[in-house]
């Protein structure tokens, strides 16, 4: 296994293991749990949104064998982070709203920094079984989103498969240093709303994720 800092306070990470071809991993970095997939050559690359300096990321196959590595993170300071992840099924999506620069990030966005310094990874392999998803935007930690500089909302769509239940993640959040994970619940509403969302505005905030 090797692991890299890059820009951006990013980790990119590669695993050779010839013996593993086509196994689900597990990719373990702070409070980030996801999944990933080896291909038929046994081989993973993968980048991950760092939480912490020293980052340690562990890679764990399904029989209890992990490997980590450790490397320290010299930029993690210039950044803040605000991520939510889930498991297959009770699918989110995180979007971003710079007002200052009229700027939107969400979906398919390149995985460094895009407009006034934000960018949105996103994270696991959906092809893997069991998957273990997760939505990370990362945005300069002179913008704060308290004071309205980053407006964030969580997004749930209303499908077959959540619609009358609750869908249930976890939000992760890297602000002055500090991570804070907190639980997530939304109560989707019936089957006759399927196509619409339910949004969850401002979740940085902590009344707001209190009750929730």
């Amino acid at each position: 296994m090797a692991l890299i800092a890059q820009p951006g306070a990013m980790l990119d990470l590669g695993l050779l293991a010839t013996c593993r071809p086509d196994q689900r991993v597990l990719i373990r970095h702070g409070g980030l749990v996801i999944t990933g997939r080896t291909s038929s050559a046994g081989t993973l690359i993968a980048s991950v949104p760092a939480l912490a300096s020293p980052a340690e990321v562990t890679l764990a196959f399904a029989d209890g064998t992990e490997v980590s590595q450790t490397v320290t993170v010299p930029d993690l300071a210039d950044f803040d982070r605000f991520g939510v992840q889930w498991m297959e099924g009770d699918a989110f999506q995180l979007h971003a709203f710079t007002p200052a620069t009229g700027g939107e990030v969400f979906g398919d966005t390149t995985p460094r920094p895009g407009p006034a310094g934000g960018f949105l990874t996103r994270l696991g392999d959906p092809t893997a079984p069991r998957p273990l998803l997760a939505e990370v935007y990362t945005y300069p930690a002179k913008l704060r989103a308290l004071s309205g500089d980053v407006a964030l909302n969580i997004e749930s769509a209303i499908t077959a498969t959540t619609c009358g239940r609750e869908v249930l993640g976890e939000t992760l959040q890297l602000s002055a240093g500090r991570l804070t994970l907190r639980d997530l619940t939304i109560e989707m509403p019936g089957c006759d709303a399927i196509g619409e969302y339910v949004v969850l505005p401002n979740p940085v905030a902590p009344e707001k994720l209190a009750s929730n």
